[in-house]
């Protein structure tokens, strides 16, 4: 103990001091347990009470004071203030950050506030409870491709508790209705819509049907399996070089989407993955008169209109073959304007990340 007793009573030379300091917090780390020297166990209470420690913090209870007296307080993330200066960004600020207009956030969160504002197991104590706004946002703008790590600080919640949100909004999304719809106004109105971009020369044709495969890393094993998905890993390699999840959506002349479905392994082919939808057999049966336009991957039927194939000895002796493609591309091309529109605004889908929810 003649290091401690040195470093109370040493001379003010700089040299000394930084010796003794250490000395003293080797001291401090392995204290001794035997009986001290009153004036001894007094001076080194002090040092313990210096640093928030009890009196006698020996080095099997260490941590455990560290924990009890030298614990640090929640933080108080304000989130008030933070939905407050969200909802007061300029129009095309918000846009870029959450890719909708502040009008559009403003609907979408009011369909989906009842299950946002559903109590919460862990509700957050230190900045109060996490409102559906800012729910709704963590979820929007890590769609958009942003990384959680920055994501979270930015609305006030930890980075873990960032993903529960994440999920929360995922299923209070599934209560919205894409339905490709059954009333005949209705389908008339995007044929007529179709027939005008097709300059007049493809006529009842009321939506555009394609296939995407959406990037993702190599799927485990506990992912995969439910639904209609394979259990063989290997079925999400596509043929495009990575692995991926295939789906089947319809949009009308507008961009907008009619209906999705047809959701497998990146491996399957676009005939397979809508062959095996409740919409296709409709179709098939003639239950829903409609028809759409598809690309050569899809087989020509009363319901589906596929462009002529350029090895086809029809395409070859009929020059008005190539004529009709060009009309019904027009058509087929909106499908992929949509996906395009869906990759570049929803970063999420471009980037190679794992799924969020299997």
């Amino acid at each position: 103990m003649s290091s401690f007793l040195s470093s109370s009573d040493s001379s003010s030379d700089s040299d000394d001091s930084d010796s003794d300091s250490d000395e003293s917090l080797l001291d401090l780390l392995f204290p001794y347990t035997g009986n001290l020297d009153p004036g001894l166990q007094a001076l080194k209470d002090a040092e313990l009470s210096s640093v928030g420690l009890p009196p006698g913090c020996a080095p099997k209870n260490f941590g455990r004071c560290r924990r009890v007296v030298g614990r640090t307080g929640n933080l108080n993330r304000n989130r008030a203030a933070r939905l407050k200066d969200m909802l007061a960004l300029r129009p095309r600020e918000f846009r870029a950050r959450y890719r909708m207009s502040i009008g559009t956030f403003t609907k979408l969160v009011n369909k989906v506030r009842a299950k946002l504002s559903a109590p919460f197991p862990k509700k957050g104590r230190a900045g109060g409870t996490v409102q559906p706004e800012l729910q709704l946002a963590i979820a929007l703008r890590w769609f958009a491709g942003g990384q959680m790590l920055d994501v979270a600080p930015l609305h006030g919640v930890a980075w873990n508790t960032a993903w529960v949100y994440v999920h929360r909004v995922m299923d209070a999304s599934t209560t919205f209705n894409i339905n490709f719809g059954t009333d005949v106004e209705e389908l008339k109105r995007r044929a007529a819509e179709f027939f005008e971009l097709s300059k007049s020369t493809v006529d009842g044709c009321v939506g555009a049907l394609d296939g995407i495969v959406f990037k993702m890393k190599k799927p485990r094993r506990r992912d995969i399996g439910h639904g209609n998905v394979e259990e063989n890993v290997g079925n999400y390699w596509c043929r495009k070089g990575f692995y991926g999840v295939a789906m089947q959506a319809i949009v009308d002349a507008k961009l907008r989407f009619l209906w999705l479905g047809g959701f497998a392994a990146g491996c399957t082919n676009d005939v397979h993955a809508f062959g095996m939808t409740q919409l296709a057999e409709a179709l098939q049966k003639g239950i829903l008169p409609a028809r759409l336009a598809g690309d050569e991957a899809y087989v020509c039927t009363d319901s589906l209109i596929v462009p002529y194939s350029s090895s086809s000895r029809v395409y070859a002796t009929n020059a008005s073959c190539d004529d009709f493609n060009f009309y019904l591309s027009r058509i087929r091309i909106t499908v992929e304007r949509a996906f395009g529109v869906l990759v570049g605004r929803w970063g999420i889908f471009e980037a190679n990340r794992r799924r969020c929810r299997a």
